[in-house]
């Protein structure tokens, strides 16, 4: 018969788990083995030791299992954050988890990891939006504060109300028309001859340099542009007076983008307008060409919209957490290139009219391992064959396997992304609906204690 002493009793919630002090003492590190040894226990004249927990008594067949067979297995409906904290409780290290188990520790790591990940994502927009702003706003109570900040959530949120929505949709399709005027401007229809060409040496025989120095866009598509950019330029500035947070605001790199777009082309204007001839002055043609490079930028215009969209944003933060993968697929790609650069190049080598450099063989190798393929340069000996096969071959592995990981993380970016928008909405429901509960309640006050005044005016009335 074992003796009642060599027994110790756990007790959780009322259940009631009876084990041997032995298997206890096996593992002096973990809570329990700790306070047998420290003597913090609870005795009832000659029968077990006793021990009392607030814990969750299912998860602690888990816990007594360990003791046992001396490895930690959980039940797959168990939560891993719940995991987690009944093992950093019991102070049982993570060690002694087997692999079937250890895999949904490591999702749950993870999926903290991409939720930490979005939170501070969202967070940043909200103070980008001006929730930050608006609380700043509030605290100055007047018509002019109220005015700004309807006007900033009017530019930057277009959830905000229905006529930011209509001017988010107004803004993409001016920024796409800048776009294409750009594109319209090296079309030979959309020009015609130039009022002061600008003076060619007689060798010079490339039809791009002869279009733009003997022709004009055509004056409509000009005004167009002059219009947009008054419109990108009265949006910019008030966005300036407006803003919330100025040092925020400048920091961002999209104002420094706007700024790059409106600024040169009215210094382009200004010297037009003083000087006609300034696109022909030899001196000031590279402030011009200078100028219409500037342009460019306009595309990232479109950026500023990207940020309302949670799939463009779950594509960045994608991105981002592959970022490993993406250096892996860079790596293989340099080895890969490399080595079949050196390989046809000597492959190659009695050809005088493919492959006369090593650069040009890299150039090859990267066409080919990105099954591209331009064909300015291919092999045309036989062991030039085989080299380029197991090029492509190569290519098409070190592209594939990086991909699946990065889908794979999107996917989960994305899934926590919208079950995260989701708490959040719930959460904005819950304390919409507790703040109209309180003004209801508050109201109801009100008007219980203003019918209990008149109701005491009324008897002194009748006592007087």
């Amino acid at each position: 018969m074992v003796d009642n002493r060599d027994r110790v009793k756990i007790i959780l919630r009322g259940e009631i788990f009876i084990t041997s002090r032995k298997l206890i003492q096996a593992h002096p590190s973990t809570t329990l083995g700790k306070l047998l040894n420290d003597g913090d226990q609870t005795t009832n004249n000659d029968g077990p030791q006793e021990f009392y927990f607030d814990r969750n008594p299912i998860l602690f067949h888990s816990i007594l299992d360990f003791y046992t067979a001396g490895s930690l297995h959980f039940p797959s409906f168990i939560c891993a954050a719940k995991i987690k904290n009944e093992i950093e409780f019991w102070d049982i290290h993570e060690k002694n988890i087997p692999g079937c188990c250890w895999k949904k520790l490591a999702i749950q790591e993870t999926d903290e990891i991409i939720f930490r990940n979005i939170d501070n994502t969202f967070d940043w927009l909200e103070r980008w939006y001006g929730m930050t702003g608006v609380k700043k706003y509030k605290q100055h109570i007047g018509c002019f504060s109220k005015l700004k900040q309807n006007i900033w959530l009017f530019f930057e949120d277009p959830k905000s109300s229905k006529a930011a929505k209509i001017w988010s949709v107004l803004f993409l399709l001016m920024s796409i028309c800048s776009i294409t005027v750009i594109c319209l401007e090296s079309v030979p229809a959309c020009r015609i001859p130039a009022t002061n060409p600008i003076p060619l040496d007689a060798n010079v025989t490339n039809p791009k340099q002869i279009m733009y120095a003997t022709t004009d866009v055509y004056p409509s598509i000009e005004y167009f542009d002059l219009v947009l950019n008054c419109i990108f330029t009265v949006e910019l500035m008030l966005r300036i007076v407006v803003s919330p947070n100025k040092k925020l605001f400048m920091k961002s790199v999209l104002t420094w983008n706007d700024f790059i777009c409106v600024i040169p082309m009215w210094i382009a204007y200004v010297f037009l307008y003083v000087m006609p001839t300034f696109k022909t002055n030899e001196t000031l043609v590279w402030v011009f060409t200078a100028i219409a490079l500037t342009r460019v930028f306009r595309v990232f215009r479109i950026l500023k919209l990207a940020r309302h969209y949670v799939g463009l944003q779950v594509l960045y933060l994608a991105i981002k957490a592959s970022f490993k993968e993406l250096i892996l697929l860079v790596v293989f790609l340099c080895i890969g290139m490399v080595v079949f650069s050196v390989l046809i190049y000597y492959a190659e080598y009695e050809q005088s009219d493919h492959f006369q450099t090593i650069p040009m063989g890299i150039w090859w190798s990267i066409v080919t391992m990105t099954t591209v393929g331009y064909g300015d340069e291919h092999p045309t000996q036989p062991i030039g064959y085989v080299i380029g096969g197991a090029c492509a071959m190569c290519g098409i592995i070190a592209t594939a396997l990086p991909i699946p990981i990065i889908a794979r993380n999107f996917n989960q970016y994305y899934l926590c992304a919208q079950m995260r928008l989701r708490q959040r909405k719930v959460t904005l429901n819950s304390s919409v609906s507790s703040l109209t509960a309180t003004q209801t309640h508050a109201q109801m006050s009100g008007y219980d204690n203003k019918i209990f005044q008149k109701e005491e005016l009324g008897t002194k009335d009748v006592l007087n």
